[in-house]
């Protein structure tokens, strides 16, 4: 079975010249390089679910083969910080925000894969989950800010963690499948899943799917971004009165060039080019597995869009044998 999250193992090895690290970060995967990221908009379950005596069940997979990476908390009730367990901390501290922002760039994402780089691969990834707060005046009259603090820490074995990714994107489109069989409110609920959102992006090219992704700038120019924006990603809305909306959506970065003589534009050109050329390649050498995961979603969306349409046209019949009886 086809997989998102596959293309965007795949893109992303072919794009890098070094092998890239996996972290998830609130509830997100990230695989990362000094060359660029891509970003599976879902992730796995860092807290244990309450579960009463009563109740004929387990904690998820995620929790039962995984480890919580937090030995124990440290200070006041206000102000505590985790201690994470022995050789945890070198690897979570590249991961984790700051207390003051939990917004980040392409250039952090960078370092962050350079920095975890340089650290033993023991075939494990880690995962953390952030909480914030508003915190009025922070930095001084009139000033507001948000106190960022770590929540859960966890940590498993890679190649299992990607397993259960897997399964959790098939459920994703088992819960959107499900919606076919219901009569009522079909588009209200639709607007409520999870959607298995993937993004790649680099200094050269922004990669979407299914869903067309945006880089939501705080300024107004056209698709640019540099290695130091902050990255704020979003997603246009999904509705079952379209037919077969999903696809994969492309975004070249528009790059600004400050040229004084021809070869320094002959050797920017050239260098631009030969990026992009490599990175449309990879995305191209993986379309195959893109296509079917695109063919996919697009199916269930259209079995959803089927019973929508019938059920707004029963209803639109009803109300005018109403009318005319009236």
């Amino acid at each position: 079975m086809t997989h998102a999250i596959d293309f965007v193992l795949n893109v992303v090895k072919k794009i890098s010249s070094k092998e890239p690290v996996l972290f998830q970060r609130d509830g997100s995967l990230y695989v990362a390089s000094a060359d660029g990221f891509g970003k599976v908009g879902y992730g796995l379950r860092t807290a244990p679910e309450e579960i009463q005596p009563w109740e004929e069940r387990r904690q998820s997979p995620e929790i039962v083969e995984s480890q919580d990476a937090i030995k124990k908390w440290v200070g006041d009730s206000w102000y505590k910080k985790p201690k994470f367990l022995n050789g945890e901390q070198k690897y979570f501290k590249s991961i984790v925000f700051g207390s003051d922002s939990n917004s980040f760039s392409l250039e952090e994402i960078t370092k962050i894969a350079q920095e975890l780089a340089k650290l033993p691969d023991d075939g494990k990834i880690r995962m953390v989950l952030h909480g914030s707060n508003y915190h009025s005046h922070k930095y001084g009259y009139a000033a507001d800010g948000i106190d960022v603090f770590i929540q859960q820490a966890r940590v498993m074995g890679r190649d299992r963690y990607l397993e259960l990714m897997r399964k959790k994107e098939n459920k994703i489109l088992q819960d959107m499948e499900s919606l076919a069989e219901t009569k009522d409110n079909v588009n209200d609920r639709y607007q409520r899943l999870t959607f298995p959102d993937c993004v790649i992006l680099t200094p050269y090219m922004f990669v979407s799917l299914p869903r067309r992704g945006r880089l939501d700038f705080h300024r107004h120019e056209l698709d640019a971004w540099k290695q130091d924006t902050t990255l704020k990603i979003s997603y246009s809305g999904s509705s079952t009165y379209d037919e077969s909306p999903f696809a994969m959506h492309i975004t070249l970065n528009a790059q600004y060039l400050k040229i004084k003589d021809a070869e320094k534009l002959i050797m920017t050109k050239d260098k631009v080019l030969e990026h992009i050329s490599k990175e449309l390649s990879a995305v191209k050498s993986n379309m195959e597995l893109a296509e079917k995961f695109i063919a996919r979603i697009n199916e269930v969306h259209n079995k959803i869009s089927a019973q929508d349409r019938k059920s707004r046209l029963s209803q639109f019949l009803c109300v005018v044998v109403i009318k005319t009886i009236k």
